[in-house]
């Protein structure tokens, strides 16, 4: 949630607790300190180094391209000591939390020129939209979305005793999930086609009638669908 509303993540000197002064390290920044124009070393490069491997979709890269230009404007000043004190604007590692309040008070003060969230508000709306109907369909639905949605691998095993309870409780056995072509079901703006027998149906999750003849169902669960569509098409010969 690197850049969700609700982030809290900062860095700070000299905070005093228990007799003592402690500093607080701020580690989730995801640029390297000359990509944001800062004027010192940053204490943690975690999450550069974290997202170096990581193959980022469109929409997170637009936000991230976008963060970059508002950390940018915030390095381009130097804020009044009210300011500084208030959200403890004390290390060049500031986190997202201060540096959107921090440009938030410039734009109120009026003292340097304003800061437009308009690009950085759009993108994030559109990787919030995308990940929205990706959680939807795989039902964990959540108000909360990370920043960052990127292609990754995971190993699956097969259970027998799962898939014999899947059979029972829904008919359809698990092993046919494979069969199916996710991104293509989680696409709603395509029109319905079939690859190969794989392709669910691209219409299901924008219009209650499927559009393809083949299924003629109202809003079946999408494996059910899948399962409709691979038994109706049949697939070319290898």
């Amino acid at each position: 949630m690197l850049f969700n509303g609700s982030n809290l993540t900062a860095s700070a000197n000299d905070l005093e607790w228990n007799g003592k002064k402690w500093s607080i390290v701020n580690h989730f920044i995801p640029y390297t300190e000359a990509e944001v124009d800062a004027p010192d070393r940053f204490e943690s490069d975690f999450m550069v180094q974290y997202l170096a491997n990581k193959t980022l979709s469109a929409e997170a890269t637009a936000v991230l391209d976008a963060g970059r230009t508002l950390w940018k404007a915030y390095f381009a000043h130097t804020d009044v000591r009210t300011v500084r004190d208030q959200y403890k604007l004390n290390r060049p590692d500031v986190g997202w939390y201060q540096i959107r309040n921090a440009l938030a008070e410039r734009n109120k003060s009026g003292d340097t020129a304003p800061v437009n969230f308009t690009p950085f508000e759009q993108a994030y709306q559109a990787l919030t939209n995308k990940l929205r109907r990706r959680c939807s369909v795989w039902g964990f639905y959540g108000e909360a979305l990370i920043f960052s949605s990127y292609t990754n691998t995971m190993q699956i095993e097969f259970d027998p005793a799962k898939d014999a309870s899947n059979q029972i409780k829904h008919g359809l056995p698990l092993g046919m999930a494979v069969e199916l072509d996710w991104e293509s079901a989680l696409n709603p703006s395509s029109p319905c086609q079939s690859t190969r027998g794989k392709t669910l149906c691209r219409q299901f999750l924008s219009a209650p009638q499927c559009a393809c003849p083949a299924c003629k169902r109202t809003r079946p669960s999408p494996l059910q669908h899948g399962a409709i569509r691979m038994r109706s098409h049949s697939r070319p010969p290898n």
